[in-house]
């Protein structure tokens, strides 16, 4: 939530307390780092543009996994 600037939407982190508590899930893998994400703000925005973007990360990282 800090890094998509949604730290005031209190409701919507309990929801995902919740959702995650009841899954099960001890972790969840993210590979979007603050790094990533500073790079390119319209991956936090909603309702942005943001496929472009995504598109771009994927060229670069997919052939690093091997």
């Amino acid at each position: 939530f800090k890094i998509t600037n949604s730290e005031h939407m209190t409701d919507l982190k309990e929801k995902f307390r919740r959702m995650c508590d009841k899954s099960a899930i001890k972790k969840r893998y993210m590979y979007l780092t603050e790094e990533i994400l500073k790079e390119n703000p319209k991956v936090c925005e909603y309702m942005a543009p943001s496929l472009d973007a995504r598109q771009d990360m994927v060229v670069v990282e997919v052939p690093r996994l091997g």
